[in-house]
């Protein structure tokens, strides 16, 4: 079963994070979330509040800039 995709537009990052406390609460396991969008599009705010509703521990972060970072060689290399 492939269900269509959804798409919310909600209006700042308190409804953003209340949503995704929202949705945490119902995921169950083996549910998959995939989330797309720019730089500040709220993907970390939405996951902040699924974090909650889903009752997990420790910081959420932004996983977009460990993905980014940029590691300069120590020598010669891709630079």
């Amino acid at each position: 079963m492939n269900p269509e995709p959804l798409t919310v537009v909600l209006s700042d990052p308190e409804a953003t994070h209340a949503w995704g406390q929202r949705l945490g609460q119902v995921l169950q396991a083996g549910d998959l979330v995939v989330l797309t969008g720019d730089l500040g599009a709220g993907k970390t705010t939405l996951t902040q509040g699924i974090a909650i509703g889903l009752d997990v521990r420790g910081p959420i972060t932004s996983p977009t800039f460990v993905i980014a970072r940029e590691h300069p060689p120590l020598g010669v290399g891709p630079g």
